[in-house]
């Protein structure tokens, strides 16, 4: 008796023809399905409560009594006055506190509603593309086109598996940057822009996505080349040696993604000598972090978001 919750896809390779593997194959459609669903879900869950907050306008009570004594005792020294203004997106300490810190409690409520709504529509079109991938056997497919593409070139999926898996990784990752194209621009050029924060013109962000296919295909491509050769030499262990490559290659990556690969997206200049770097090393020095680079970044050209990060490994950090 075939049971009405065992899904086929539309789309099986010609070597599953058998009864049972059909049935097996079947199954475990719905059982990745019924798992996909329940994560989604669950997230979904999250995300509403997350959401529900920032339809809040009223600022914190207890933050707002802190904030109004602070205003109160900066006035009674009489340090308001003689303060800098210090810019319109920074805080003005000529002024009082409260009502600057209100006007960007509500901007902070408004972006994040948009961000985590666009968050929820994206989160259910990635949802339903994975379940009609799934239902269409596209997987399958594209393993089978790649293998079409391959003959076309002297490669057979029995002699030349390798290759046939990079071009099957090639399908994957032109079709993922397509689909995730709309997304990007939106999420940059409409909620960004909206809120103040996009910096970056559409050259700027072809420029990024065509660098990072490339890297992607430079060093993605022979990583995997020598993972799977790993794997089919290594026998029943070959666990052992994947974990070592894979330890070898964070190892290599960490040494040379700061000095060859950020450079290729930002540019990177010393800390001119002054107040801010010697707090900096001060600080490196009572936390006994060997710094020996401090670069400023040229983030705002992309966006008007602050951040700060470190990155490297041994002598290499930065």
């Amino acid at each position: 008796m075939t049971s009405p919750f065992v899904l086929t896809p539309h789309y099986t390779q010609s070597e599953a023809t058998s009864a049972s593997s059909n049935s097996a194959f079947a199954y475990a459609i719905f059982a990745t399905l019924a798992f996909t669903l329940a994560v989604y879900l669950f997230e979904t869950y999250l995300d509403l409560r997350q959401r529900s907050f920032f339809f809040k306008t009223e600022f914190p009570t207890e933050l707002k009594s802190t904030i109004s004594k602070i205003d109160a005792e900066e006035k009674a020294n009489g340090k308001n006055a003689t303060a800098k203004d210090e810019g319109e997106k920074k805080l003005d300490k000529s002024q009082p506190l409260l009502p600057q810190l209100e006007s960007k409690f509500s901007k902070s409520q408004s972006y994040g509603l948009d961000k985590i709504s666009f968050k929820l529509f994206k989160s259910l079109y990635s949802l339903l593309e994975d379940c009609a991938f799934l239902l269409y056997g596209f997987l399958p497919f594209a393993w089978d086109t790649a293998c079409a593409w391959g003959s076309k070139w002297g490669h057979t999926e029995s002699d030349n598996e390798i290759k046939i898996t990079l071009i099957f990784l090639g399908i994957m990752t032109i079709i993922g940057t397509i689909t995730g194209l709309p997304f990007q621009l939106y999420d940059t050029f409409c909620i960004e822009k909206k809120h103040g924060f996009n910096k970056q013109t559409i050259g700027l962000f072809i420029s990024d996505q065509i660098k990072s296919l490339l890297l992607t295909a430079i060093i993605g491509g022979p990583f995997v080349a020598l993972l799977l050769t790993i794997i089919k030499w290594g026998g029943p262990h070959f666990y052992l040696y994947v974990w070592a490559f894979m330890f070898a290659f964070s190892v290599i990556m960490m040494t040379i993604y700061p000095v060859l690969i950020m450079p290729m997206f930002n540019k990177y200049e010393p800390l001119p000598e002054g107040e801010l770097k010697n707090q900096i090393y001060e600080l490196a020095g009572r936390l006994k972090f060997p710094l020996t680079k401090l670069f400023v970044m040229d983030g705002s050209k992309r966006s008007s978001h602050s951040n700060a990060f470190m990155f490297g490994f041994f002598k290499n950090k930065r």
